[in-house]
């Protein structure tokens, strides 16, 4: 955790905190050997209620342009929009 405060904010800080714990629950799904948690920006407002919905995207997306979570989506229907999130190598070695 070392440079943790240095790197992030405090939001920034309480969704990577909140994703890893839901990586590490069992019911996680895995794409291509890689744990991911799937979940739509209403799902993690459901998670963080004291958190508005722009919060929500506003700091997934800072995450995302600081390499610290990876997105994706492994959807079969192409007007499903829920993404796919995981710790990136640099997220893993913040949370060490």
């Amino acid at each position: 955790m070392k440079g943790f405060f240095n790197i992030l904010k405090l939001k920034e800080i309480t969704l990577l905190k909140h994703l890893k714990a839901l990586l590490d629950a069992p019911e996680v799904r895995r794409m291509n050997g890689k744990k991911w948690v799937v979940k739509t920006y209403s799902q993690w407002a459901q998670c963080l209620p004291e958190w508005n919905l722009w919060t929500i995207r506003r700091t997934i997306y800072k995450l995302e342009a600081k390499n610290i979570i990876l997105s994706h989506s492994f959807n079969k229907k192409i007007y499903d929009f829920t993404k796919w999130y995981r710790l990136s190598k640099k997220g893993e070695e913040l949370l060490k």
